[in-house]
């Protein structure tokens, strides 16, 4: 690598006196193997007198020396910028060697870095994990490509990622191994450390729930062996859930209401697992309300409106004429419009309620076939001499426009905003106190008598 041949010697001695010369190596900067180097006197020349150059002698020369290298490599480790011993045994949170608590067959990963802080370049051969519990394969090194067999500069690191996988419940350890050139560290372990925790339970709430008659219930959910159960009410007004953490709870709802309940199963930190039932109260439904609408009628009239009160949001109601001459439409409701047909010839409306609890016996309404003198007079609704008509009467009737009768007209109702609204009558129409037509409705009042048909309606 060098050679240097201008450098002198000069030696004052006196007879019989030697010299030794030392080579001193410095300034070698270079990181290398040990190194061979010569030295060699060359010729020798007298400055003074009194002594014969033949009488000098130079033993040793040539002579070889050995440059050792002393630049060793010095290997650290560290989790969280903390190092970590050496033959470190006791994992810890702060450094990371501690994993902490998983769900089983999870995944998690920590870093650590390899750092050269000596003067030598650090080989690095390879890195192996070696369980210390009951599964072997929990921790598996994990690191880049490069890293193993390569050689790491002075004051350059390298990542060295672990990976724990837990494979069975509990606590699982294992010691790694860092196999590498640092002369009084090699090899270089640490233990690390960490727990595998079992998935909770299937979460089962039961089957859904109809409850007649009654307001509180128990719930039916099943019991985990494995995690912790709580309720919660998903959806649903009024419900109150007695112990939310019992299997068996008492749970309190309102009449008519639906509710949807979750029965979560936890056992952190793995996810929880939910199932959802549905609990519905309600009752058996009254005998539907007296039915409001006209009792008399004649043949071929259409949608004539009849009702009853409602009972409450989840009651249906089922609609039927004694014979087949009557059409029903919004069956199921409330309020219904019939038309009846030229063969109606009288009979009995009834209506039931029902609910998922059951169904109620049946409200009747009779109807009688109107006599051949109201029958035969075109657009009459009463062959009485006065038709009084009020608030009821002319809110029942409902989408008819036109009151007819072939007499009189008595009426103290309310003409409703956006209804239009005809009285017509043969002899008199008699508005009384209390009549009222509201701002946007039309009323109309003729005298007009009804006219006979030239032939039967029958």
């Amino acid at each position: 690598d060098y050679a240097d041949n201008d450098a002198s010697l000069t030696f004052v001695g006196s007879a019989s006196e030697s010299l030794m010369i030392t080579v001193k190596v410095i300034d070698d900067a270079r990181v290398e193997d040990n190194e061979l180097f010569d030295v060699a006197l060359g010729a020798v020349s007298m400055l003074a007198t009194g002594i014969d150059v033949n009488d000098i002698s130079t033993t040793g020369s040539p002579t070889s020396g050995t440059i050792n290298n002393d630049d060793f490599s010095e290997i650290l480790l560290s989790g969280n910028t903390i190092e970590i011993a050496d033959g470190d045994i006791t994992p810890l949170l702060l450094d990371g060697t501690n994993f902490d608590t998983i769900c089983n067959l999870d995944m998690t990963m920590d870093s650590f870095y390899i750092k050269n802080t000596g003067d030598g370049l650090l080989e690095v051969d390879q890195v192996t994990s070696m369980a210390l519990g009951a599964s072997s394969g929990s921790f598996q090194v994990s690191a880049p490509s490069y890293m193993l067999g390569d050689t790491i500069s002075k004051g350059d690191s390298i990542l060295l990622k672990i990976v724990f996988a837990p494979l069975i419940p509990g606590e699982d350890s294992a010691t790694i191994t860092i196999d590498n050139n640092d002369v009084d560290e090699n090899p270089y372990t640490f233990v690390v450390r960490g727990y595998g925790q079992t998935a909770p339970d299937p979460a089962s709430a039961g089957t859904d729930q109809m409850v007649c008659n009654s307001t509180s219930t128990l719930l039916q959910a099943v019991d985990p062996a494995v995690g912790e159960g709580a309720w919660s009410i998903i959806s649903g007004l009024g419900g109150n859930v007695g112990n939310t953490s019992s299997h068996a709870s008492s749970f309190d709802g309102v009449i008519g209401e639906t509710y949807v309940l979750r029965w979560t199963v936890t056992n952190s930190p793995c996810p929880p697992v939910y199932d959802e039932v549905t609990v519905s109260f309600d009752d058996t439904p009254d005998m539907p309300s007296a039915i409001t609408g006209p009792t008399v009628l004649c043949p071929s009239l259409n949608n004539l409106p009849f009702s009853v009160a409602a009972q409450g949001p989840t009651v249906t109601y089922n609609w039927s004429f004694s014979d087949g001459s009557a059409s029903i439409a919004g069956n199921g409701s409330t309020d219904v419009q019939i038309t009846f047909d030229d063969t109606f010839a009288g009979g009995t409306l009834s209506v039931t309620a029902t609910t998922n609890c059951g169904t109620s016996i049946a409200q009747t309404h009779i109807i009688t076939k109107g006599s051949d003198k109201l029958c035969a007079l075109t657009g009459c609704l009463s062959e009485a001499e006065a038709l009084i008509i009020d608030d009821v009467f002319l809110n029942a009737i409902g989408a008819v426009e036109v009151y007819q009768n072939y007499n009189v007209i008595e009426s103290d109702a309310t003409v409703e905003a956006l209804r239009n609204i005809i009285f017509k009558a043969g002899n008199s129409i008699q508005l009384l106190p209390g009549f009222n037509v509201e701002l946007g409705a039309t009323f109309i009042a003729e005298i007009e008598a009804c006219m006979e048909v030239l032939s039967s309606r029958e």
